[in-house]
Order: structure tokens, then sequence, then C-alpha cells
């Protein structure tokens, strides 16, 4: 499927970006939530893009914003978002107008997904206890309780505590909520990690949580996973069903080395060594999706837009797989960025679909400087 580039937001000597990849940073008028400011964790005004004046506003001021995550705002109406901010040590989310900015509601949590007025509040920031440059900022961890608040009605409707999980999962190892996202209306994709390493080995699992009946499912038999995207009952992840790629020691030790690091990240030996790729689920099952370079997917016209990493060429590429094709489309390349790419401060360019029609946005980086565009189909 043909998409072009519509428009871009970027200004020399400011980062302006949005963050992660599995929500719409645009709400259906067209209207764009970003964060503007220097540098991640320092004071950042999280504002809204307006395309009909090609002018923007600010709305909430925080330092809850990492490179990674942005400030995980979510659009929750028209006129309403979701916005994070530090207290003391904690993280927690605000529900802000976007006509005033005023403060309509606060949670003590951060806030990991919204489906249809359903918000997903998680205490510890997203695997901030063994991978800071994926938090906004807090300092510990003080609940392993997933919650699913009720915007409207102020309330918790569900929960899935630690105890729960800790015996559905088995183990000594202490097992974190890293990633969710909703598979459809009464159900959860929760990607679980250890925040220790056993023998060298970090475990994982990806659950289906269907919070109206309290049922928690293995979903599929996965030994690692990276990223993944859930809607309307259609999914695609990154991820293996090969053990070796869950030796994290192992990893460590060939990042160290340029020439294998080179190899571990050859799609041959993705393929055929670590067992890595694409899966699709559909239908009730999955199928294997011959491509091998890890990104990050989003849901987009009745199938999935994903990114990849750096390649040698210093690009960063952008595909589309349809829901009836087995292999993907390339639909263009960005330039990356070789002083910040394989650090803790690259710009991934997290592609995101719109609410205001077929396309997607993506955060890219440019001299140095944060920017986002919106790409539409010809």
């Amino acid at each position: 499927m043909p998409y072009k580039k519509e428009f871009e937001v970027y200004e020399t000597g400011v980062n302006q970006f949005f963050g992660y990849y599995d929500r719409s940073q645009f709400n259906q008028r067209g209207e764009g939530l970003y964060c503007r400011g220097a540098d991640e964790f320092s004071k950042f005004d999280i504002c809204i893009w307006d395309p009909q004046r090609g002018s923007s506003q600010t709305i909430f001021e925080t330092s809850a914003v990492g490179y990674q995550l942005g400030n995980l705002n979510s659009w929750l109406s028209q006129e309403e978002v979701v916005v994070h901010s530090r207290v003391g040590d904690d993280i927690c989310a605000h529900i802000v107008s976007t006509s005033n900015g005023a403060i309509i509601d606060t949670m003590d949590s951060a806030c990991y997904a919204v489906y249809k007025g359903l918000g997903v509040l998680y205490k510890i920031e997203n695997a901030g206890l063994d991978r800071p440059a994926y938090g906004l900022g807090a300092a510990a961890q003080k609940s392993n309780t997933v919650r699913l608040y009720d915007f409207e009605k102020h309330a918790v409707l569900y929960s899935l505590d630690s105890d729960k999980i800790g015996t559905f999962l088995g183990g000594q190892a202490h097992w974190y909520m890293e990633h969710c996202c909703f598979l459809n209306s009464q159900a959860l994709l929760l990607l679980y990690r250890t925040s220790v390493h056993l023998s060298g080995e970090k475990k994982e699992a990806l659950l289906l949580w269907n919070f109206e009946e309290d049922k928690i499912t293995r979903f599929g038999d996965f030994s690692k996973m990276s990223h993944f995207k859930g809607a309307d009952d259609v999914a695609l992840l990154f991820g293996s069903k090969t053990n070796i790629s869950r030796l994290g020691w192992l990893k460590n030790m060939v990042k160290k080395v340029p020439a294998l690091d080179r190899l571990r990240t050859n799609p041959q030996i993705r393929d055929r060594v670590v067992g890595e790729s694409y899966w699709r689920f559909k239908d009730g099952g999955f199928d294997r999706i011959k491509f091998f370079r890890d990104g990050h997917p989003t849901r987009v016209n009745d199938g999935f837009v994903f990114d990849t990493y750096e390649t040698p060429e210093t690009v960063r590429e952008l595909y589309y797989l349809s829901d009836n094709q087995d292999l993907p489309q390339r639909i263009c390349t960005v330039p990356s960025c070789v002083e910040t790419d394989s650090t803790p401060q690259r710009t991934d360019l997290h592609p995101r679909a719109l609410s205001c029609g077929s396309g997607f946005s993506i955060d890219f980086i440019r001299n140095g400087s944060r920017g986002f565009a919106v790409f539409r189909v010809e």
C-alpha cells in the first residue's frame, strides 16, 4: 500500500516527538499530541499540534519524559488526554482538558493503555527496574498489580495482582509487567519478564488476560518477545520459540564485539539460529511471517505498519503487512543518526496509526534534534 509524507514538525535545537508506538498520536480532528523540550527527564511541554493553523498550544508541563516512551500520552476523547508527571518517587497519570489544560482527574499510577474509556494502571514504570531508559523517571517500584480503570466512573473495575501472576507463572523469580495492549474489548495482552537473571537466563511470558472472566492463559509458546500490537482480535509480534534467544549474558557479550554483533543482527542468523521473526495471530492461530528484523508494529488499514532499527546504510525502514499477505512491502526509508544509534538516546521511528484517516505518524531525528511526521495513503 503506497504511503506519502503529508507534513512534518521539526525545529533545529529542540526535541519535538511523541514517543511510544502502541497508541495514536492524532485524534479524529487531526490534532496531534507531542512533547517539546531539551533533554529527557528535564522540563518538557506537552503540546497539541493544530495542522489547520500550523501551530501548537501547551497544555501541561512535566519532567516525566523519556526518549523511548515520551510521556505515554493517550487521547481519551476529542477534548481530554492522558498525561504523566513525577510526584515524589512516583509517576502519576492525569486526565487533562485540551481546551484549557485543567486537570480533571488524577491516578496514583502510570496509564499504559487506553481503550474505549478504560485505562490500564500500573505502578512500576515500563521495565524501570531493569531498563531505566524505558521509564518515566520513577525511583522505585511500589506495586505489581495491573488495574483497569473506568475514567467515566472514576473507579477500578478489574485488577490482576502479582500473587496471581506469580502462582500462574511459577518459579522463584520476581515477575513484572513490561508492556500491554488490548486485543479486544474483553482482553489484554500482557508481557511479563523476570527482573533477575537465573543462571544467565531471563524468563519471559506473553499472557492473555480476559478481565471480564478473570481468566489468564499463555498467548503462544514464545520464549522471547520484544514488541507487539493487538487490535480487533488480530496481533503482530516479534519473538522466538527458541531457548537460545533467552540467554541474556551471551547477547550482552556479543554486543561488545562489533563483528559478532553484526552477526547477531544478521537476518539469516536470526532465522536459523535464534529463531526470531514476526508472528501474526489471526483467526485463533499463529502463522510465521518470514521477516527477521525487529521493529515496532502498529495496526493500520487492515494490516500492520512496522519499522526497523538502523541498517548498515544508516537508515531505518518502514514496512506494511496486509492481513491477507505473507510478506511485508517496504514503504520508505528514513535517515538515521550514527551518533545516537545503538544508544539509549536513539530515535526509533515508532509508527502510530492515525485516528483521523488512513495513515500513521513517526518520530525522526535530524541534525541532533527530534521531530515527527505524518504519512497518509496516496
